[in-house]
């Protein structure tokens, strides 16, 4: 492949992968401010395979740009899981165990 070509590949690979990681901006803020929560699976899974992607791009590739840009997708998944974690954890419905007992009212307690 000609060098000109495999450069502007390594450029529009960057810069996609910079799209990519603002993409997760707008869930990130809306985690932050509580306004709503998102599926950890899928997090889950993304985040798996961006450290895959991460130990492949170190250890096979030897792709410092593959590496530093699935590390920061690894970290953005991160980042929604934990907020997510506590947007989670501080909405949670909390029920009683004990059902309360009824509430009788009688001519007595009127007075």
């Amino acid at each position: 492949m000609p060098e000109i070509l495999t450069s502007l590949l390594m450029l529009a690979y960057a810069g996609m992968g910079g799209v990519a990681i603002l993409a997760f901006a707008p869930t990130i803020k809306d985690l932050w401010i509580e306004k709503s929560g998102v599926n950890s699976t899928t997090y889950l899974v993304w985040l798996t395979n961006a450290v895959i992607g991460s130990l492949y791009a170190l250890f096979i590739v030897g792709d410092f740009v593959m590496l530093l840009i699935s590390s920061f997708y690894a970290l953005c998944c991160c980042i929604v899981l934990s907020l997510n974690w506590r947007f989670n954890r501080r909405n949670r419905v909390i029920t009683l165990s004990v059902e309360p007992e009824p509430l009788t009212i009688t001519n007595e307690s009127l007075v």
